[in-house]
Formats: C-alpha cells, sequence, structure tokens
C-alpha cells in the first residue's frame, strides 16, 4: 500500500495533499485514483486526486519541489533567508497545502 492510499483512506487531508505535491509519476497516481474510488467515498478528496492524476505537474509546482530540494534543512528557515517576495516565500513554505490541516479528521 501506497503512503498516498493510507493518507487518503485515514482522511488526513494535508498529508494526502503533500504527497500529492511532491508525486511526479503520473501513471502511479492513475492506479492509485483507481484503488481509491473503490475504496473510499470522499467528495472533496477524490475529484482533487482524479484531477492530479489525470494532469501532468504544474510548472509552479516542479519549480517549488527543484527549490526546496536545493535548500538546507530545516527548510522553513532556509526560504526565509531567500530574496523572494512574500507570497512567493509563503509558497514555498507550502502553506496553500497546510490550509488543509484544518480538516483533517
Amino acid at each position: 500500500t501506497h503512503p498516498l492510499q493510507v493518507a487518503a483512506l485515514k482522511g488526513f487531508y494535508s498529508i494526502t495533499m503533500l504527497l500529492l505535491s511532491i508525486s511526479c509519476n503520473m501513471s502511479m497516481l492513475r492506479n492509485i485514483y483507481r484503488d481509491l474510488v473503490v475504496l473510499m467515498e470522499d467528495d472533496l478528496l477524490l475529484p482533487i486526486i482524479k484531477d492530479m492524476s489525470s494532469m501532468p505537474k504544474s510548472l509552479k509546482m516542479l519549480s517549488r519541489r527543484a527549490v526546496r530540494r536545493r535548500l538546507s534543512l530545516p527548510v522553513k528557515s532556509s526560504i526565509a533567508k531567500l530574496r523572494v517576495p512574500a507570497f512567493i516565500e509563503q509558497y514555498l513554505q507550502m502553506n496553500d497545502i497546510e490550509a488543509f490541516v484544518s480538516t483533517d479528521k
């Protein structure tokens, strides 16, 4: 069982979104989606997984992944040292994914 499936089945939306954002293997995502359709009923998460598995990652998402891979640990303090606009800093910190934390079970 893939960690993405476990997170989705347990209703951990923020972890699921994080795993979706870093996964680039489209065929793997399609297989996971196909399995999850049978195993779960979630009107919020299933459409997101379907969309993410049917289209390639955006340049924006790929760029975030590449930048974060180059930063030293801890990543959040490394991001703070970058000379970038605040909205880019927030995106690199994955604040868009952390917004799902309030919906985790």
